[in-house]
């Protein structure tokens, strides 16, 4: 969705790294779209696609065709999207290390995450969140303090702060179920009042959204989170204890990865435990 002024657009060469049995996909392919805002510079949230992972079999590492979001965010600074590239590209063996120990403890671990950034004049990140969850609170939280940990270069137009957003999509181990909303979303009806409580430990964030791993039984093997603004530590730890208690549908002799948003405003059963 593009927002005024003029488009540039840039593709990149899929590339690839092998770290023997059980590939390591570094950097599959990146597609991004930028735009720029005269007089004043306007950041907009660049949305690129970095694939991290284990491969399976041939053909599992394909570009990213799908058209990239904008977003504008107040009056801040800018960066160049090959900067935003490369700060991005820096930390993938770091989070390469987070998408292994999630894996060395949840096998079935795989997905898009996707984040955005608050990168200041310096080029250091003074805030990072999940915004689409992977599936699983730890690994999201090793990743978005690696990105905390990045720098971005800098130019001598490199004012202000600026908000970057960036994706990983994880290849699995094994094919996953994929549930939406319409698969899970009456499950989250009729156990909304069980969520009551968790506005009692913070906030509840705008865009909250889960994504989850059910296994043999419905159980749910894996929850984490994301939102469009700041989850407080003791909200997430509710709503992530709530969803692990409850019991969905049998995948069946497989792993279903299920992702739900919240729908705004937030239900009254909810709303009104405030």
């Amino acid at each position: 969705m593009g927002i005024g002024g003029l488009a540039g657009n840039s593709r990149r060469a899929a590339s690839s790294e092998s770290n023997g049995p059980g590939k390591l996909v570094d950097a599959l392919a990146c597609r991004q779209h930028a735009k720029r805002f005269a007089p004043i510079a306007l950041a907009v949230l660049v949305l690129g696609a970095l694939s991290v992972g284990e491969a399976v079999g041939e053909g599992a590492a394909r570009a990213d065709d799908s058209d990239d979001q904008f977003k504008v965010q107040g009056v801040l600074g800018s960066l160049e999207p090959a900067v935003i590239e490369a700060g991005f590209k820096s930390g993938t063996a770091a989070v390469n290390a987070c998408y292994r120990e999630g894996v060395g403890k949840a096998w079935f671990l795989g997905g898009r995450f996707e984040i955005k950034a608050r990168v200041v004049a310096d080029g250091t990140v003074r805030e990072a969140q999940g915004v689409a969850p992977l599936g699983n609170f730890e690994v999201e939280q090793c990743i978005l303090r690696a990105v905390r940990g990045l720098r971005f270069a800098t130019t001598s137009s490199s004012a202000g702060e600026a908000e970057v957003g960036y994706s990983w999509d994880f290849q699995p181990k094994a094919p996953l179920r994929r549930w939406d909303d319409s698969d899970v979303g009456r499950h989250f009806v009729r156990l909304a009042p069980k969520l009551k409580a968790c506005v009692q430990s913070g906030p509840t964030p705008l865009g909250l959204r889960v994504a989850f791993f059910v296994g043999p039984g419905g159980e749910v093997k894996s929850v984490g989170l994301g939102s469009d603004g700041p989850i407080t530590p003791a909200y997430a730890s509710c709503v992530r204890k709530r969803v692990t208690d409850w019991r969905f549908d049998d995948p069946l002799g497989r792993i279903a990865r299920a992702t739900y948003q919240f729908p705004t405003p937030i239900p009254p059963t909810i709303r009104q435990a405030r």
